[in-house]
């Protein structure tokens, strides 16, 4: 006599929220630089500025996202990966619509500046988080890419419309994340979490 087979439910991956997280964050991260990427030249047009200021201020946000960077492991050492994540994607948000509507030059040069100090930040949070991920699932961290990827064309498209709501995207997109932010730390081994 044969014993009867037992059916199981399958068995859910114990990193599979914080796996689905960091796609999101890589999702809104992408997202979020093509909407300030392609409307520089209306964000030019806008406010009378010159090819040159422009500039500076493109270097700026890459220049302030490298500090934003090492401010964000600062954040992540001191309040945690959680506390990090949540204040980088609220900045995120709101440097997303300052520049979307920033009365001046001065405006948006400061949103232009905080955009990329908590782009910075969100990165670093979004790799810290999947290299865990990655540690602890066997899985490649650049999985993630087409995520990051495919939150850029998501930016882009919203980027064509209304020059003001054309950062109303993925700034939701990205306010999404604080409420996701707490399934950073669930489910992946003490160790790991920085």
């Amino acid at each position: 006599m044969t014993a009867p087979l037992q059916t199981t439910a399958p068995r859910r991956s114990p990193v599979a929220p914080a796996r689905r997280v960091a796609a999101t964050v890589f999702a809104a991260q992408g997202a979020a630089m093509a909407a300030v990427s392609t409307t520089v030249p209306a964000v030019k047009e806008l406010l009378a500025l010159s090819s040159q200021l422009m500039t500076v201020l493109v270097v700026g946000v890459a220049l302030s996202a490298g500090a934003g960077s090492f401010a964000g492991l600062g954040v992540i050492r001191r309040l945690g990966l959680v506390a990090a994540m949540r204040t980088a994607v609220v900045a995120t948000a709101a440097a997303l619509l300052l520049i979307g509507w920033a009365p001046g030059r001065t405006a948006v040069a400061v949103s232009y500046g905080l955009f990329g100090m908590a782009l910075g930040c969100i990165d670093v949070s979004a790799n810290t988080r999947a290299a865990a991920v990655e540690r602890h699932a066997r899985m490649n961290v650049f999985n993630y890419t087409g995520v990051l990827a495919g939150g850029a064309v998501s930016g882009t498209l919203g980027s064509t419309g209304h020059f003001g709501l054309a950062y109303a995207i993925p700034a939701a997109l990205v306010l999404t994340l604080v409420a996701t932010a707490r399934l950073f730390d669930k489910q992946v081994p003490a160790a790991d979490r920085a």
